[in-house]
C-alpha cells in the first residue's frame, strides 16, 4: 500500500493499478500534448479584509479527453500575506482538501514556509477520468494587507510541473493563476524612532516571548512570527532576551511574519540583489561600487526567504555613491551616530545606553559612515530610550 505522503511527481510518476491485489505498473512518459485540459483557481480575484478566511479551489477541465491523473508542482503563495489551514489535523504535515473526482491522492503536502503546495490524484488502475470539477480546495486565514498571489508553476511543455496525464501525453494547455486585495488595518506604515515594528500601528512597547521553543515579538495585540536569528538582530534582539510567554500572550492573534527593519541589507538565495530596506520598501544596489561607496559592508547582509523579501514593495535603484542616507539607517557623523528620520532629520544617540536600547548591546556593526549629503540636514530631537515590557 502506498502511504499518502508519498511524494510521486509526474516525472516519474507510476500508475497504480487497483493499488490492492496487483503490481502492475504503467510509468507515465510523455508526448506531444493531444487534448487541451485546464487548471483553474476559483475564485481567481477577490478583494478580501485582513483576519478574513479565504477559500480557494482547484478547478480541473479535461476537455473531453480521459486523464489518468493531475500533477500539481507546485501551486506558489506567500506565507507573509495567507496561512494556509491544515485540511486534515491527524496527519503530520499541512495539507489542502482533496477532491473526488479520481479515487488515490499520492501527494498532498505544503512547504508553509517558503509558501509552495504539491499535490498528485490518478485514477485506479485500468479506469480513466473524464469531465470537469473541484480538484482540490485550500483556506487561508488573511493576515496583512497588501496584494497576494496564487501561481502554478507551469510552462507548456514541460514534464517537471503541472501536468494532466492521459495515455502517455501531457495535455495541460493553460492554467488561470489567481490575485486578491488585502485591505485592513495591519499596514505598512512608516514610523518615527519609536517605531520599531513594520506592519503594526505606532508602538515603542514590545515584548519578545518564548512559547516553548517558539519566539515571537509581540507588538500592538499581535504575535509577530521569527524565522531566523538574523531577521531579529535587526530590531536589536537576541533569543536570549527573551520572556517566558504567560497565558495572555497565548491569547493573541498571529500577525504576519516578522520583515527586516529599516537600514537592514538583505537578499535571498533566488535573488542576487542586495536590497536596502528604507520605510519597508527594498531599494536594490545597481553595483557594488555603489553598495561599498555609500559604506556597507557585504558582512552586514542577511539572507531573508523569498517571501518575506517579496513582501515588502520594490522601490527605485540606489545607483549613486554620493547619495545621502536614506531613512531608517545609523550613520557616524564626526564621533556621534545619528538616526537619519524619516523626517529629514539626524537624530542622534545621546548616550550608548540609548543606542542600546534600540540595538544588541555594542553592536556598531551596521553604522556607517557619513557622507558630505548627510551633512547637509539639520540636527533633530534626541532619540528617547526604547520601551520594552
Amino acid at each position: 500500500m502506498l502511504s499518502l505522503d508519498t511524494k510521486i511527481t509526474m516525472k516519474n510518476l507510476y500508475k497504480i493499478f487497483g493499488l490492492i491485489g496487483t503490481s502492475a505498473a504503467l510509468l507515465f512518459a510523455f508526448a506531444a500534448t493531444a487534448s487541451a485540459a485546464t487548471l483553474t483557481l476559483s475564485p481567481s480575484s477577490k478583494n478580501v479584509n485582513v483576519g478574513d478566511t479565504l477559500t480557494v479551489s482547484v478547478l480541473l477541465d479535461t476537455a473531453g479527453a480521459a486523464i489518468d491523473g493531475v500533477d500539481i508542482q507546485t501551486l506558489n503563495y506567500n506565507p507573509y500575506f495567507l496561512q494556509l489551514q491544515d485540511a486534515d489535523g491527524s496527519a503530520s504535515g499541512v495539507q489542502i482538501s482533496a477532491g473526488t473526482l479520481m479515487a488515490n491522492t499520492l501527494a498532498n503536502s505544503a512547504d508553509t514556509t517558503n509558501g509552495k503546495i504539491s499535490f498528485s490524484q490518478v485514477t485506479n488502475g485500468g479506469t480513466t477520468y473524464t469531465g470537469s470539477g473541484t480538484l482540490a480546495t485550500m483556506t487561508f486565514k488573511v493576515i496583512t494587507a497588501g496584494t497576494a498571489k496564487l501561481t502554478f508553476d507551469f510552462a507548456p511543455g514541460a514534464t517537471t510541473d503541472s501536468n494532466v496525464a492521459s495515455q502517455g501525453n501531457d495535455i495541460l494547455s493553460s492554467v488561470t493563476n489567481a490575485q486578491f486585495t488585502i485591505s485592513g488595518s495591519v499596514s505598512i506604515t512608516p514610523g518615527t524612532p519609536t517605531i520599531a515594528i513594520p506592519q503594526q500601528p505606532p508602538s515603542s512597547v514590545l515584548r519578545l516571548i518564548n512559547d516553548n521553543g517558539t519566539y515571537y515579538l509581540v507588538s500592538n495585540g499581535y504575535l509577530l512570527g521569527i524565522t531566523n536569528p538574523g531577521m531579529l538582530t535587526t530590531y536589536g534582539f537576541k533569543f536570549s532576551d527573551a520572556k517566558a510567554a504567560t497565558a495572555d500572550d497565548r491569547a493573541l492573534p498571529k500577525g504576519p511574519l516578522l520583515t527586516p527593519a529599516d537600514g537592514a541589507l538583505v537578499k535571498s538565495k533566488e535573488d542576487p540583489t542586495v536590497y536596502l530596506i528604507s520605510s519597508q520598501q527594498r531599494y536594490g544596489f545597481t553595483a557594488a561600487s555603489v553598495f561599498l561607496g555609500l559604506g556597507f559592508k557585504f558582512s552586514s547582509v542577511l539572507v531573508v526567504t523569498n517571501p518575506e523579501l517579496q513582501a515588502l514593495a520594490r522601490a527605485s535603484n540606489l545607483d549613486n555613491p554620493s547619495a545621502g542616507h536614506l531613512a531608517g539607517l545609523d550613520i557616524n557623523r564626526n564621533g556621534t551616530v545619528y538616526w537619519v528620520g524619516y523626517d529629514n532629520e539626524l537624530h542622534p544617540y545621546s548616550s550608548a545606553a540609548i543606542y542600546n536600547s534600540w540595538h544588541v548591546a555594542n553592536d556598531y556593526s551596521r553604522v556607517v559612515p557619513a557622507n558630505t549629503a548627510d551633512f547637509t540636514l539639520p540636527v533633530g530631537s534626541l532619540i528617547v530610550p526604547r520601551a520594552l515590557q
